[in-house]
């Protein structure tokens, strides 16, 4: 019996891993760039079944595809979708074919984006019809443990999701110039901030910009007075709907010179430019929850690039930057509270520094890298097939 795979890569996305966005490679790059993703038969796709545009995505993502496993062995043709709006038409060709169905819930969808603001009837029925197929599926696959219990419990699923983090290729640190510093002018020894991903409005990108107003990291002086270095960068690489407010800010004299905006990267050039900050922000905004329980891919991917982590004190994100020491948190939505978390780590000693990096690049190698998620995936498609 077939497994039938669709989604948005057919594999796991180079630099970023699912197609959220969220890592600071470039999600419009090629299939070759985002994994090798192989095209088979286009499926014909009910579009009476979806509103305008819709039927455009799940023409795009409904596409026969494969998954290549590890070392090309357990090669199988299946049907993953990884969005609500596709799982329908998943599900109807699983039928149509008689293929196992395996449904990548990479976050909580009605929780996510635009479709948090849907209310009302028309919510119901999307909950109602998540649930129903999430719970006809053979394998629920998603990002972390705490996501998992939440559609457990929201989907009354017969068998716990699969969780496969969303963790970057294990890869040796690139060596030579730095090519973050050299697109945006930065000196070798001016500290970096940097934020990875897609400019989204609940990524808390204004309040990131707003903390180098506050005293911590103003004039060069941390929390407790000691110095940082003056002029501190704070660099977003990628693109999205705040690029233009980004760019409001970088050419306003209070940022002047200190705040970078560039393009993102191809993602197999993602860690080369990642190891250039030296510190790594994800400030989610405690929105909804999905963002709560976020574990996005920028966490590891900067891990990855031994950079120090700096997050937002949100359940799961939170709990990996303490366990490993690999970071600081800080109180999610202000500003002076961020700063406080960068400056005290802006504020090391060089050793120390060097230290805090070593064990970020040690929690990559260790455990948070896709070889060993992938395991995981390979080992239950495996069963799925038997």
């Amino acid at each position: 019996m077939h497994l039938r795979h669709a989604g948005p890569s057919g594999g796991r996305l180079a630099g970023g891993g699912r197609p959220d966005g969220d890592g600071g490679g470039d999600p419009r790059a090629g299939p070759a760039a985002r994994g090798g993703a192989r095209r088979g038969a286009d499926l014909p796709i009910p579009r009476a079944l979806f509103p305008r545009g819709a039927a455009a995505q799940a023409d795009a993502l409904l596409g026969a595809r494969r998954l290549e496993l590890a070392g090309g062995a357990g090669r199988a043709p299946r049907r993953r979708p990884s969005r609500l709006p596709v799982l329908p038409l998943a599900w109807l060709a699983a039928r149509r074919q008689r293929a196992r169905l395996v449904y990548d819930s990479h976050e909580l969808f009605l929780e996510a984006g635009r479709v948090a603001r849907i209310r009302g009837p028309g919510r119901c029925l999307l909950a109602a019809l998540e649930g129903r197929l999430a719970r006809r599926a053979d394998l629920v696959v998603t990002v972390n443990e705490a996501i998992a219990a939440e559609l457990a419990t929201r989907h009354r699923l017969p068998r716990p999701p699969l969780v496969v983090m969303n963790c970057p290729p294990l890869e040796p640190l690139p060596g030579g110039p730095d090519p973050l510093r050299a697109a945006a002018g930065i000196a070798a020894d001016r500290p970096v901030v940097l934020y990875t991903g897609g400019f989204l409005h609940d990524r808390g990108l204004e309040l990131l910009a707003d903390a180098f107003l506050e005293p911590p990291l103003q004039g060069g002086a941390d929390a407790g007075g000691a110095g940082t270095g003056p002029g501190a960068a704070l660099v977003f690489l990628g693109f999205g709907p705040l690029e233009g407010e980004l760019r409001r800010r970088a050419a306003d004299p209070r940022w002047a010179g200190r705040l970078f905006v560039l393009p993102p990267v191809e993602p197999g050039l993602l860690l080369d430019w990642t190891r250039g900050g030296d510190v790594g922000v994800i400030a989610f905004l405690p929105v909804n929850r999905n963002n709560e329980l976020a574990s996005p891919n920028k966490l590891f991917e900067y891990l990855m690039a031994g950079v120090p982590v700096v997050a937002s004190d949100l359940p799961v994100m939170a709990a990996i930057v303490r366990e490993t020491g690999t970071g600081a948190t800080f109180r999610p939505g202000h500003a002076r509270s961020l700063a406080e978390a960068l400056a005290g780590i802006l504020a090391l000693g060089p050793v120390e520094r060097a230290a805090l990096r070593t064990r970020c690049r040690a929690a990559a190698e260790a455990r948070y890298h896709w070889e060993r998620e992938a395991a995981r995936l390979v080992a239950a498609y495996a069963g799925l097939t038997a």
